[in-house]
């Protein structure tokens, strides 16, 4: 969505407050350009890019899919982050239906005990489903996107990652994750 107050203006609301800005993509650039024309600035490449290459080799596929864990803002009344799970089984079983085998979940990489807790939920869910050939991985996302066919989770920078990578995203936001209808018309995914 556009936010008139992301290029914030002088106490006289005349000008912008920097000369020149900088935009990690065409689109980002594209979309200033046209809803806030006396924006100038330049394409920098994120560092990122340089640890993500777009070699995929069939041989090192460790996951037919890779589910993102979803992390609902929490700001939003609208996300039952709670309902994280219930992402995760609907699409295990979508995946299990379309008959792919090896599917892992990637949570993120941290110490902080929640997110232990998050695994310890996870597997639960997996033993009570019966769920087979799922594994759960943290770590940083460039570690594993070469090793997976394809990645399904919420539009965020894994969906970024994914396509430098080119590897297949497909995006799932269902409405009880916080991202309504309206966000999405007013996003750049409309």
């Amino acid at each position: 969505f556009i936010d008139e107050n992301y290029y914030t203006k002088d106490a006289h609301n005349d000008k912008y407050l920097f000369d020149n800005y900088v935009f990690t993509g065409s689109l980002s650039k594209e979309l200033t350009c046209k809803h806030f024309p006396d924006i100038e600035g330049d394409l920098i490449k994120p560092p990122l890019i340089n640890l993500i290459t777009s070699n995929n080799d069939e041989d090192d596929i460790d996951h037919d899919a890779l589910i993102m864990m979803p992390y609902p803002w929490s700001g939003n009344p609208n996300s039952c982050y709670d309902q994280r799970y219930k992402y995760i089984i609907e699409v295990i079983k979508l995946l299990t239906e379309l008959s792919y085998s090896n599917i892992s979940i990637k949570i993120k990489k941290s110490k902080n005990i929640s997110v232990s807790n998050e695994e310890k939920k996870l597997y639960e869910i997996i033993q009570k489903n019966n769920y087979k050939n799922i594994k759960i991985i943290s770590g940083d996302l460039n570690e594993v996107i070469h090793k997976t066919k394809l990645i399904i989770g919420q539009a965020g920078t894994s969906l970024i990652e994914s396509n430098i990578a080119k590897v297949p995203f497909f995006i799932y936001e269902p409405v009880y994750i916080g991202l309504s209808n309206e966000n999405i018309d007013r996003s750049v995914f409309a």
